[in-house]
């Protein structure tokens, strides 16, 4: 195992953002197996607002070489929260529900900056690894909690412990893990035992879990990493081997969870991701826009532009919670990031939000074409990228502080491209 992680002497930034991407992965066992409140995860939020402090202090003082596709992004991302604030004036409520917002929906934009300013590819290069070490770890969790502890369904998160909702992470995770593995056994960087045992794992794990949707994010990962691929005769070998999987990994979860098989069709699996997803009166994951549109989005000013970011937003602390919020907690609307998102910014805000996975995808492509960067790294960014927007549509996870770990992975071909020089990667 490479050990830099624990040699290396880092800086303050370094710390902070390795708390960023890896302290997830600690919140079961800090909450649930030791009695420390969860507020503590605020913390994350501590990190986030003084690296951005860090990257605004050196682009002032050009101690950083911008390149052309992070300019973009960045301008990208400022361009989004000059929106929002024009709109939320429009939608003024309190100016605590707007910063609410701005730490629920721009801690990633922020993040990913920062990863990108303060990281190198040798960080990245040891990160990936660990990220590996942890999910044989969290697979060992899962068999423990599943058969020696009855936990099952939602409950069910390995590494992420067993509180309701656990497996959304886990969910993340098991992207990330997967399109590694492809992308990586494509390129001859991993081996045909490795991939498919990491992939069966995952698959087998969704299944206890009850992950039924992450089937469908496999498949089409699966395709994106093909797509992007060279020319590589084990792209037959990922194909057959993910059709087999998926066939006999489904089968498992309609034995585990009856009630699945019933969803044999196509028709009849729309009609059940568009009925309210706990019963009359919530909404569903296919009707989340649509629903939210009839009911409080009926000018067209509120269709393009929202009721104002924060103003729909729920946190633990009471002074956060709005009126919004209090009245139709019931929806459920703030299970999901379609729902969510385009009430507060409207249809232009969600738009903005799920390009920013497209224009990731899109440079990450033109870096890998122009050779620009590690083209691993590139394929990856491309493939995880295009998945979360299948997230988006699932859940709301990507807001949670999950979603720093996609973020990370999306900026891997940018961090890469300040170790290039003249087409080569300097180690």
């Amino acid at each position: 195992m490479n050990l830099s992680l624990r040699i290396k002497k880092r800086s303050q930034p370094e710390w902070l953002v390795l708390l960023l991407i890896f302290m997830p992965f600690m919140f079961a066992f800090l909450f649930e197996f030791l009695p420390i409140p969860s507020g503590v995860k605020y913390v994350m939020d501590l990190a986030w607002v003084f690296l951005l402090v860090l990257c605004c202090l050196n682009l002032y003082h050009n101690r950083v070489i911008v390149s052309s596709e992070m300019k973009f992004i960045i301008g990208w991302i400022i361009a989004y929260l000059l929106f929002t604030f024009i709109t939320y004036i429009f939608n003024y409520q309190s100016i605590l529900y707007y910063l609410m917002g701005v730490r629920t929906n721009f801690r990633y934009y922020f993040a990913f900056i920062s990863f990108v300013f303060f990281l190198e590819k040798d960080d990245t290069d040891s990160f990936l690894k660990i990220f590996d070490i942890l999910f044989w770890i969290s697979a060992l969790l899962t068999v423990f909690q599943y058969f020696a502890l009855g936990y099952k369904g939602d409950h069910l998160g390995g590494i992420f412990g067993t509180g309701a909702g656990c497996n959304g992470y886990s969910n993340i995770f098991f992207i990330i893990i997967c399109a590694k593995s492809i992308v990586y056994y494509l390129e001859k960087k991993e081996s045909t035992f490795l991939m498919i045992s990491k992939c069966g794992t995952v698959l087998l794990l969704s299944a206890l879990s009850e992950l039924k949707f992450f089937f469908i994010e496999f498949i089409f990962l699966l395709i994106v990493s093909v797509a992007f691929s060279g020319n590589s005769p084990r792209k037959i070998v990922v194909i057959i081997s993910g059709i087999l999987a998926v066939a006999v990994f489904v089968n498992l979860l309609f034995i585990l969870f009856p009630y699945f098989s019933n969803l044999t069709s196509l028709s009849l699996i729309i009609k059940h991701q568009t009925e309210g997803y706990t019963g009359v009166g919530t909404i569903g994951r296919l009707s989340a826009i649509s629903t939210v549109t009839e009911l409080f989005l009926d000018t067209v000013p509120k269709i393009l532009f929202g009721l104002g970011l924060g103003n729909c937003a729920t946190s633990t602390t009471e002074i956060f919670n709005t009126p919004f919020f209090k009245e139709h907690e019931g929806l459920r609307y703030i299970w999901f990031s379609t729902a969510h998102v385009t009430l507060e910014t409207g249809y232009i805000g969600f738009a903005v939000f799920v390009g920013f996975f497209i224009l990731v995808s899109v440079l990450a492509a033109i870096v890998l074409k122009r050779k620009k960067s590690d083209p691993n790294y590139c394929r990856m960014a491309i493939v995880i990228a295009l998945s979360s927007v299948l997230v988006v549509i699932y859940n709301s996870s990507l807001k949670t502080e999950a979603g720093y770990m996609i973020y990370f992975f999306m900026s891997l071909p940018f961090i890469a491209m300040k170790n290039h020089k003249n087409g080569e990667l300097q180690e």
